[in-house]
């Protein structure tokens, strides 16, 4: 149960953090001013978010037994 929720947690985490650089790109080439200051927002609570879940990663994978990962 942990190794699929260990796995689960980084997936969540990976995509977060690439959804977050991606949609930073568009920061100064959105096409509307409110667009334009919103999306660096949700990027950056999406690598925000990323961040938390890659520290619940590394709390569930020290709780993992001893075995490696695979």
């Amino acid at each position: 149960m942990q190794k699929v929720l260990f796995s689960a947690l980084l997936q969540l985490a990976d995509d977060h953090l690439v959804l977050g650089h991606r949609l930073s790109e568009w920061c100064g080439h959105a096409p509307m001013l409110e667009e334009d200051l919103a999306l660096p927002n949700i990027a950056l609570d999406l690598i925000g978010q990323a961040r938390s879940l890659y520290t619940s990663v590394s709390y569930t994978h020290l709780t993992l037994p001893t075995t490696p990962y695979v």
